[in-house]
């Protein structure tokens, strides 16, 4: 080989140009798969975290829709918790605590069922019902089978869509079914397999499965008596039966009082328990002859659940300051009665007083009658005869308020009133009269149009003369006449008046009136004359009070009228009745007005003779007291009931909604008895059973409480409760106090004990429902949590 080739063979195999490019192109490559790598990294790791992030928000989201299914379950929850409550507090005297809870669960439950059950079944619930609580817009419900439905919410322009339905947790095609489960035993009402899936625009899909828990709230119906809505020891006394100030006593009352609803028979003893008293008598509250009953502010009521009954020479002073201190707006005495009643019907002068002092406020469901002469009323807190008929029960007479004025020479001073309703009209009370030996025609009392009548106004009722039976000239008739020519007649010819008769009564015109215009009919009264005879009375009772209201109208403004009945005023208004403030006054009848230099005045000024003080309110019937009447009517039920304004209890008399009378037989074996309960304590609580207590002065008696009656012959610092009445007594005056002070000591009192029949008995096991603040029964805060109430249970999601 030639030197030059082996040289050229050599050269080649040692030449390495181009290697570097190839090298660069190698190196770029693994850099760029490198770079890649790290990019394809990058951005696995940011769409997972978008991933992650929509994740998250969707299930947010989903989250919560199931939040708002559970508010709505609490809303529920506690609507049928509020609805069950007031349902059991409605009958709350008549249950014990076992029996109120029982209750209370059962309604409770029972209302949710019937609220959330499907209409396939009482043991599935009604899922569109869930669906309902989810606050969304343009929201549907598809049934996709009678146990399933499908409830998609449109969530927002985005075409974001949340799907409710009922699954398994596995499936949204599931067939699993809403089954409402209840658990009885722990008050646990379960909704399963509740199924939220949300989706967003972008297709991301949350999903959770859950199932909701209602637990029902443990309520404790125990009512502590000192922190009660009605506070039994705000009462110094309570006398379910009457409240009775003994001859010449002077009683004062500092607290509430509740002064009776009857005695069982007039003048007999009472029984033992109030409980068996099935007929009563009509007075609550009694001041007997010459005796005084002040009635201090310091507590909140005085009530008297029949007749307010006053005697011959007695003196009733009702929202005194007391200790003569100013007293607010919240602290002023409401007084609430039946009816009022001043005296009798003696001939001798009564010398009654009746003062409604500037810090009371008086409710009278009917009438407050003067019957006594010589009597003095005056009125300066304010006054409410509520009662006109509108939401009573019962005759409409019974129901009416007026003042009716029949005892002669009456002081009644209006002119300090503040603020007056009288709302009813007055009455001829011919109901109760004597009837004639033999005869038993009833009575009816005649209705009149006053709201404010004086004893001759009645006369205005009379048929007149010339309207009488062709056979008779004269009203009334007398028996002998009455059975000589109008035995025959009846009431389908008037008794034979002559309707077409004039009333002596004329239109705006002029033109005479007949008995026809008023549309009246005629009713006989028969009364007891002397030596055996008797003496019949024919009245006008026109068609409705209105009528009578314009036809007394119409009669006073004839002259001889006008001067009869004038004359009758006189004598029995002896002083100033003339209201100052006329805008504060309204009745919804005439009133006779007489001043004291007795000269007459127009409507518009003074005001003798005032036929219709509605002018001073057009309309009686849209003012805003009136208005109340039907509330008031049905406070003052409450009141005599149960010491509530609000509230019935479960039996008919206070003494019974207040205490256990059963526990007191227990304790005394159904044996009559007296038992102090004093275990070294400070103070003492007294029980008597099937016999009276009589009060002498102990100063550490702090409650007492009788089933028959109670005389109180010292001052008195407490509660005292009678299941019959309370007498005080009459020679020094007597005090009947309760204050905070008080009130404290007398809870003290409910823990005493003493040991019957080897067990231990405390004195608060004789009230009804009493839970002082030691009590096991005491409500945590978890048991009426919403938000620990209603719960998830099974939670999953994915």
């Amino acid at each position: 080989m030639k030197i030059s080739q082996i040289f050229k063979e050599k050269w080649k195999k040692t030449d390495n140009r181009g290697a570097a490019i190839v090298m660069t192109i190698v190196a770029i490559a693994i850099i760029s798969v490198l770079a890649i790598l790290a990019l394809w990294i990058a951005y696995m790791n940011y769409y997972m975290k978008v991933t992650d992030m929509n994740a998250t928000d969707n299930f947010y989201t989903a989250e919560g829709v199931v939040e708002q299914i559970r508010i709505g379950l609490q809303t529920e929850l506690s609507d049928a918790s509020g609805r069950a409550y007031r349902n059991v507090m409605q009958k709350y005297a008549m249950l014990d605590d076992a029996e109120k809870k029982a209750q209370f669960f059962s309604e409770v439950e029972n209302q949710l069922k019937n609220s959330l059950k499907s209409s396939a079944s009482d043991e599935l619930y009604d899922l569109s019902r869930l669906c309902r609580y989810v606050d969304a817009t343009n929201s549907d419900i598809t049934p996709a089978n009678r146990y399933k439905a499908f409830y998609n919410l449109d969530m927002n322009a985005a075409g974001d869509v949340a799907i409710v339905s009922v699954t398994d947790g596995q499936s949204a095609a599931s067939t699993a079914q809403a089954f409402m489960e209840l658990d009885s035993t722990h008050h646990i009402i379960t909704l399963r397999n509740v199924n939220v899936e949300y989706q967003n625009a972008g297709g991301y899909v949350s999903v959770i499965n859950t199932d909701f828990t209602m637990k029902v709230p443990v309520i404790n119906f125990g009512v502590p008596l000192s922190d009660a809505d009605f506070n039994v020891f705000e009462y110094c006394v309570i006398a379910d039966d009457n409240l009775v100030a003994n001859e010449s006593s002077d009683a004062t009352f500092i607290g509430s009082v509740y002064g009776g609803n009857g005695s069982e028979i007039a003048g007999e003893e009472l029984p033992s328990i109030a409980h068996d008293h099935t007929v009563f008598a009509d007075s609550g509250i009694v001041a007997s002859k010459g005796a005084k009953m002040n009635f201090y502010t310091g507590g909140k009521y005085v009530i008297s659940g029949k007749q307010v009954k006053q005697h011959l020479n007695s003196e009733f002073n009702i929202g005194l300051p007391d200790g003569g201190v100013a007293v607010l707006p919240e602290k002023e005495l409401g007084f609430w009665a039946q009816d009022i009643s001043l005296g009798g019907s003696t001939k001798t002068d009564n010398n009654i007083k009746f003062n409604l002092a500037q810090y009371a406020n008086a409710f009278v469901r009917d009438d407050l009658s003067v019957d006594g002469q010589s009597s003095n009323v005056t009125i300066v807190g304010d006054y409410y005869g509520y009662g006109s008929g509108l939401g009573m029960e019962g005759d409409e007479d019974d129901g009416s308020s007026a003042i009716l004025i029949n005892g002669r020479n009456t002081t009644i001073d209006l002119s300090q009133a503040h603020d007056m309703l009288i709302a009813g009209h007055s009455y001829i009370g011919t109901k109760n009269a004597n009837l004639p030996s033999g005869l038993s025609t009833p009575n009816p009392d005649i209705p009149m149009g006053d709201s404010i009548a004086v004893r001759g106004n009645q006369l205005a009722y009379l048929v007149p003369v010339n309207a009488m039976p062709a056979e008779v000239k004269s009203n009334p008739v007398s028996s002998t006449a009455y059975e000589a020519f109008l035995t025959g007649y009846t009431a389908a010819d008037n008794w034979g008046v002559n309707m077409a008769a004039s009333i002596g009564v004329k239109d705006d015109t002029g033109v005479d009136l007949p008995l026809s215009h008023y549309n009246c009919t005629i009713q006989r009264v028969f009364a007891q004359g002397l030596g055996g005879n008797y003496l019949v009375y024919y009245y006008m009772v026109m068609a409705d009070r209105e009528l009578a209201q314009d036809f007394f109208e119409r009669y006073y403004k004839v002259d001889k009228n006008k001067a009869s009945l004038e004359k009758y005023l006189g004598r029995y208004v002896t002083r100033d009745m003339q209201i100052t403030d006329w805008t504060n006054v309204v009745m919804k009848g005439n009133a006779l007005i007489r001043t004291d230099d007795g000269t007459n005045v127009d409507a518009n000024g003074k005001v003798i003779v005032t036929s219709d003080i509605k002018q001073s309110t057009p309309n009686v019937t849209d003012n805003v007291n009136y208005k109340k009447s039907a509330e008031w009517e049905n406070s003052f039920k409450c009141l005599v009931n149960n010491l509530s304004d609000n509230t019935m209890g479960g039996y008919d008399r206070v003494f019974d909604n207040i205490i256990n009378t059963e526990r007191v037989e227990q304790f005394f074996a159904d044996a009559a008895g007296t038992k102090v309960f004093d275990d070294g304590s400070s103070f003492k609580g007294v029980v008597a059973y099937k016999q009276d207590y009589t009060y002498n002065g102990d100063a550490s008696i702090r409650c007492i409480i009788c089933t028959g009656d109670i005389t109180i012959n010292s001052n008195f610092k407490g509660t005292a409760i009678a299941g019959g009445k309370i007498y005080v007594t009459g020679g020094s005056a007597k005090k009947m106090e309760t204050n905070d002070t008080i009130r404290k000591e007398t809870v003290q009192v409910m823990n005493n004990v003493e040991t019957a029949w080897g067990t231990d008995w405390y004195y608060k096991e004789f009230f009804r429902n009493y839970v002082d603040d030691s009590s096991e029964e005491s409500l945590e805060p978890s048991e009426t949590d919403l938000n620990k109430l209603v719960n998830y249970e099974n939670w999953t999601k994915r």
